[in-house]
Formats: C-alpha cells, sequence, structure tokens
C-alpha cells in the first residue's frame, strides 16, 4: 500500500477539515389571559438578555385593544403598555434593540386608523413612529419588523398601497419610512402577512397570499426593491382566513425552512426547505397519522443541535394543536398536544427557544378548561439525540447543496463521531493502495454505497464520493459504531465543480511552478507571494466529473486528462490552460498561463466546465515587475495654525498590491501630528491621512514625505502659532 503522497492532496483537504423523542416532556402552563391581563397572543415571544420574555395581545388589557407584556420564565406577568383603541392592535413579534427600546407594529390606529410602527424605551415611553395611510404606503402591517444589519427595519403591509395588494418597506430607527415595493396582485402575489427575513445574500424574503396558483408566493426582494417571485404554492396551501401566515425561517445551512397551513398529500399542510432560488423539497406532509397535528402556522424554530420545532393549530392526540420536532431530514415526533385544559388551544404564534433550552410559546385561544384567552407555556424538551444527525451535505468547497461524483464533500450535524474523536486518515488506514471507507467505526453511505472517509468528528466529516455516483436525488446514512443517522436527501449531478480555496475563501489556493504556494504576502507571511502576469500556475478543484482514463473505485491512485478543457478566466480574461486533468484522489489540477494583461492586486478566478462555473468570489493574487510607486503627495492646504487639520493624499503611479501597500509617512520638525503609514488598499491608486498641527511657539516649516518601495514624494505644510 502506498499513501497518497502529493504534497497540495494533504494541504488542500487539510484546509477543507478545518472549515427520537415522544409524548410526555415537562409541559407548564405560565399565565391563562383572561382579558385584564390581555387578550389572544397571536405571535411568538421573544426573550431579553435578563432572561425575560416580551410579547404581544392583539386584544385585552386595560383599554381592550391590546397590550405590550414581560414574562419572566417563571410565569410572573408584567404590563409594559396597553393600547387604546386610537393606538392601534399589536400583533405581529417584537423585536427588541440592544438598548433596550421595544419596536412593533399595529394592524390599525395611528392617524388615519390604517396600522402604525410604534416604539416602547425603556421607561416605558411610547411613540407612534409612523402612521400609515392606506393608498400611499400601504395599511395593515399584520406582521412584525425585521432588523437589519445596520440597526434599520424592514416589513410589510398586509394591504393598500398604489396598487392596493400590500407593500414592503424600510424603516430607520428615527421613523423615516420609504416603500420600496407595492405588491401588484397578480404573479407577484398579494396581501404579505408575513414577516421578512434576512437572506445571507443580503436580500429579503418574504411570503404572500395569491399569485400564479392562488395558493401564495415566496419571494426574494433585494433592498433597492427590485422583487423576483422564486416559488408558487398550490392552490390549497395558504391559510386563506386572513390572519398571519407563518415566516419563513433561515436554517443554519443557508437554506430556507417553512410551513404551508394546507396542502400536502392529505391536505394537512407541509414541512419544507427552499434553497434561495426556490427550489423546493418536501420533508414532511401534516395528517398523515392520527397524533401529528395538521394546519401548521407559527414561527419554526431551530435548535443547535439542528433541529427543527414548531406548532399546528389543530390535529394531535387532544384535537387543539400539536408542538412538533422534526429534523433535516424530514423526521417528525410530536413531543405535545393541547388538551385545551389549562394547555390552551391553537398556538398560532410559534416558538421559542429559551437561553435555557426550553421551548416557549402561545396559544390564543383556551386556557382554564376552554374559559381562557390563550396561555403562554413552556415545553422542557428533551436531550439531543444520542445517534447521529446530519443538517447539511455540500460541496467542500463552495458549499453547493449538490455533489457530484467523485467529489469532496462536507457532511455536517451532530454526533456524526465519538465524542472527542477527531482526526484524518493515515497510512495505517489503507489496505492494498485502497482508500477507508470507515474511520473509527464512522462510515458514510450513498445510495447504500460506501463512501471514502478521509476525516471525521463529531460535528464534521469529509469524504470522497464514489465515481460511479448517478445523478438525481440520493440518500446520505451515517453509521457511528452500529447506530446509523436518518437518512439525508441531497441532490446529485454529473459535476458540481469548484476551486479549492485557503480557510473558505477567497484566494484560491495554488502554487508556483516552484511548489510555493500562491498569494498575498499578507495571507500566509513569508509562505504566500503573488503570481506574476505570464506566469505559469498550478491550481485546484473539486468535482469536476470523469477524467479520460476511467477511475479505479476506491483506489488511492487516479490520474486522468480533462476533455475538453475547462475554460478559466483570470481577471476577466480567458487564460491559457496548458493542462487539466485528475492527479490524485479526488483533486483536479490546472496549470494555467496567468494573462499578461493581468492588473496588480486581486483578480478574479473563475471556471465553466459542463454547463456550470465555479464559486463567485475566489481570488488570485497577482503582481507584476512594475510594481507601483509613489507618484506624488498632495496636501488640501499648505498652511494651518495650532490645532488646525489638512488632508494629505498619496497617490500610487499603478494600483497597489494585494493586501494593500503600506507607504512610510516621516517629516523632518515636530509642528504636524499624522499617523507613521498610510495604507493603499489592494487595487486602489490613492489613499487619505489626517494632519493635525500642534501647539508651536513659532512657525515653523514641516516637510511631509512619503516613501514606497525606494521612491518617495514631498510636500511641505507651514505651522503657525495659535492668534
Amino acid at each position: 500500500m502506498e499513501f497518497p503522497k502529493s504534497s497540495k492532496f494533504h494541504s488542500c483537504l487539510i484546509f477543507l477539515c478545518a472549515s427520537l423523542l415522544a409524548q410526555g416532556q415537562a409541559f407548564t402552563t405560565l399565565t391563562t389571559f383572561t382579558g385584564a391581563n390581555g387578550d389572544g397572543p397571536a405571535a411568538s415571544l421573544i426573550q431579553a438578555p435578563d432572561g425575560n420574555f416580551y410579547g404581544a395581545t392583539s386584544n385585552g388589557g386595560g383599554h381592550g385593544a391590546g397590550e405590550v407584556f414581560k414574562i419572566t420564565p417563571q410565569g410572573a406577568l408584567i404590563v409594559v403598555y396597553s393600547f387604546a383603541f386610537n393606538s392601534g392592535s399589536p400583533h405581529g413579534k417584537l423585536v427588541r434593540t440592544t438598548d433596550g427600546t421595544l419596536y412593533g407594529t399595529t394592524s390599525s390606529g395611528g392617524e388615519t386608523n390604517e396600522g402604525a410602527v410604534y416604539k416602547i424605551a425603556p421607561d416605558g415611553t411610547f411613540t407612534i413612529l409612523h402612521s400609515f395611510s392606506n393608498d400611499v404606503d400601504g395599511a395593515g402591517p399584520v406582521a412584525g419588523l425585521t432588523q437589519a444589519a445596520d440597526g434599520s427595519f424592514y416589513g410589510t403591509t398586509s394591504h393598500g398601497g398604489a396598487k392596493k395588494y400590500g407593500t414592503a418597506f424600510h424603516m430607520t430607527p428615527d421613523g423615516t419610512l420609504t416603500t420600496i415595493y407595492n405588491f401588484t396582485g397578480t404573479t407577484d402575489g398579494s396581501f404579505p402577512y408575513s414577516a421578512l427575513v434576512v437572506g445571507p445574500d443580503g436580500n429579503l424574503y418574504g411570503r404572500t397570499q395569491g399569485g400564479i396558483n392562488g395558493g401564495g408566493t415566496v419571494f426574494q426582494l433585494t433592498p433597492a426593491g427590485v422583487l423576483t417571485n422564486i416559488s408558487n404554492f398550490p392552490a390549497n396551501a395558504s391559510s386563506g382566513d386572513g390572519g398571519t401566515e407563518p415566516a419563513l425561517l433561515l436554517g443554519a445551512d443557508g437554506n430556507l425552512y417553512g410551513t404551508t397551513f394546507a396542502s400536502g398529500t392529505v391536505n394537512g399542510g407541509t414541512f419544507f426547505k427552499m434553497t434561495l432560488s426556490g427550489n423546493t423539497t418536501i420533508l414532511y406532509h401534516f395528517g398523515t397519522n392520527a397524533t401529528d397535528g395538521t394546519g401548521p402556522k407559527g414561527d419554526l424554530v431551530q435548535g443547535p443541535d439542528g433541529t427543527f420545532y414548531g406548532t399546528t393549530t389543530a390535529g394531535g392526540a387532544g384535537g387543539w394543536g400539536t408542538i412538533f420536532q422534526v429534523t433535516p431530514a424530514g423526521v417528525l415526533t410530536t413531543l405535545y398536544s393541547f388538551q385545551n385544559k389549562t394547555d390552551g388551544q391553537y398556538p398560532s404564534g410559534g416558538l421559542v427557544q429559551g437561553s435555557d433550552g426550553n421551548l416557549y410559546g402561545t396559544t390564543q385561544t383556551g386556557g382554564n378548561d376552554g374559559s381562557g384567552l390563550g396561555t403562554i407555556f413552556r415545553l422542557a424538551i428533551p436531550s439531543a439525540p444520542s445517534g447521529p444527525i446530519v443538517t447539511s451535505v455540500v460541496n467542500a468547497f463552495s458549499n453547493s447543496p449538490a455533489i457530484a461524483p467523485n467529489t469532496w464533500v462536507a457532511i455536517k450535524g451532530t454526533n456524526l463521531a465519538p465524542a472527542g474523536d477527531s482526526r484524518i486518515w493515515q497510512s495505517s488506514d489503507f489496505v492494498s493502495n485502497q482508500m477507508p471507507t470507515a474511520l473509527d467505526g464512522v462510515s458514510v453511505t450513498i445510495n447504500g454505497e460506501p463512501a471514502y472517509v478521509y476525516f471525521i468528528s463529531a460535528a464534521q466529516l469529509n469524504i470522497l464520493t464514489p465515481p460511479d455516483l448517478a445523478p438525481g436525488p440520493v440518500q446520505v446514512l451515517v453509521t457511528v459504531g452500529t447506530t446509523k443517522s436518518p437518512a439525508f436527501t441531497v441532490q446529485a449531478l454529473a459535476t458540481s465543480i469548484a476551486f479549492f480555496v485557503f480557510n473558505g475563501g477567497p484566494y484560491v489556493i495554488g502554487t508556483h511552478v516552484s511548489g510555493s504556494d500562491i498569494g498575498p504576502t499578507t495571507l500566509f507571511p513569508g509562505l504566500t507571494t503573488p503570481a506574476q502576469p505570464g506566469e505559469v500556475v498550478v491550481l485546484y478543484g473539486n468535482g469536476f466529473g470523469a477524467p479520460t482514463t476511467a477511475i479505479v473505485k476506491g483506489s488511492a491512485t487516479q490520474s486522468g486528462t480533462l476533455l475538453p478543457v475547462p475554460v478559466i478566466q483570470i481577471g476577466g480574461v480567458k487564460a491559457t490552460v496548458q493542462f487539466a486533468g485528475l492527479v490524485s484522489p479526488g483533486l483536479y489540477q490546472f496549470n494555467v498561463v496567468v494573462p499578461a494583461t493581468a492588473a496588480n492586486g486581486d483578480n478574479s478566478v473563475i471556471a465553466q466546465y459542463g454547463g456550470q462555473s465555479t464559486q463567485s468570489g475566489v481570488l488570485i493574487a497577482v503582481q507584476g515587475n512594475n510594481p507601483p510607486q509613489v507618484q506624488s503627495l498632495t496636501l488640501s492646504t499648505n498652511s494651518l495654525t495650532t490645532g488646525g487639520t489638512a488632508q494629505g493624499t498619496v497617490t500610487l503611479s499603478t494600483p497597489a498590491l494585494s493586501g494593500g501597500s503600506v507607504v512610510t509617512l516621516t517629516s523632518n520638525g515636530v509642528g504636524a501630528q499624522f499617523p507613521a503609514s498610510v495604507t493603499v488598499a489592494a487595487g486602489a491608486t490613492s489613499a487619505t491621512f489626517t494632519i493635525t498641527a500642534l501647539n508651536v511657539s513659532t512657525t515653523q516649516q514641516v516637510t511631509i514625505t512619503a516613501s514606497y518601495q525606494g521612491s518617495s514624494a514631498q510636500a511641505s505644510l507651514t505651522i503657525a502659532p495659535a492668534q
């Protein structure tokens, strides 16, 4: 047996590695609403850093129009604010900012009784930030707000707007509201009752009623207001009762998850997974047995182990709704069935997982043997399953959810290896030059065929797929000892191409002909250097499919050329590919000539092959034989008095190198203060810095020098005493 000796094989994969339950859980009714303390909570709770929860009721309270409340994990409820009829009726989930301010929406009230956005300060001060006016900016915001990374908010109105079918809006924390989209009631749907979710791409995702089939849509909306309808539900999928639709949940794997109120094999609703492009997989059909419940409507929550939790509004053993758990593979377990006794009924608001690991939620009605007006409850969920659970299967370098034959794949989840066991394959794992199909009792099958296991840990496995993997939906199964995971379905394609990248990106893994690594000098100081225009570089890829030489299954020796040769572009220019082929298990090598026109700095790298493109955002660092020189140093003024400031600008002759060019700043005097250096960003030609005049007793002439790689430029500044 000979262990694969390709040094780049090992370095590439090391970077890769760096990157059942039952009814009867402890259920507690924390409080029952009676009208005076609120009536009809319809949205999920939120938890503050102090452990207390906040929520809203749409009715009841001191003035009968609803309230915002706080409740401790032990069940002590405090009314934070009682709404009057002219201030509206709150429905949606609250948002709490870092300073303790609560933001929410009312479906009515405000200046024209068309709904409003409000905030409640930590001291209890209530402020209406915006009143909707129907035709202009929409009306009836039922869903809560969604806070963006910059602190602003996005939301929807359920109707009104320019086309009368609802709107999407952006709002600053001070209440400046901008309508970014008006729904038309055609293919884009109508009446968006659910909250928006911000995707990993920075776009907004949400749901409407109506659409092409009449059962609702899922849309993508850019912050600038460009809407794309990515999915249409069947005609009977939506709730159709004018209430809130469940918001989408962005899963830990980057996909969207949600439920439909109806549709499915028995019209009881579904639990689905959807990619950001709209490809949908139905993971579970509700109503398929007597106890799983029907009509899921509340917001979902995902636990740390990847398991999802939610509620159905009907069905279950008691007939009044359920709390369920479902794995990413679609295995559902009913955790609790409501009885409409002390526990309530119609849990439409969804769940939140508290910092103590328990689930907290509300029922919209019931409690007190059916005479109550809703409840707040806690459910102690069981410990995480002891067996392996798969939460995602992706191309190991592009994170694409599609896999392919002879492709390195990352499997993520929980309990994927014995506790504390984490290692890569070793020479002793090979027998007769065959790659191992198990490490320490951990194995993986794809449609029943063994995969080759390179790395194991409790949270991640890295495997090489079989070379004869057939396209189509395939079942991935992990076995740890004698315990098998639920099957996880993933799509297999003929190819799933990607470049190998350092530490998840953005720089491509590549070498000079000498074997040293390519990258900006700052990537791995002393080890990486940029490529040069006209140089032949060696790049590495994943998932490019079958070479001209047949792959012997399981063999640690793999080779063969790729035909046709992939098209590779560097900096947007087609590069000459001198060799493309397989050189080690799953490791594709490309000898590429860097275009002579490649600019100094970071250049994009992309390959096209078999109708696919490699992942976006991959870069290669390039430095020509003409490194940038300091071309000039200019000042915004040539005289200052004590305490005054000026701006200096350093300009280079050509764009700065990958990682940026650090220009040193010095002077011949002490009358001015400025940084010791300024960095011109990669690809840029200039950078600015600030000069502050110090306290001087007599007028001084200060000459500032900017220096970089043997080049320099100067500028002079007169510093005068304060008058």
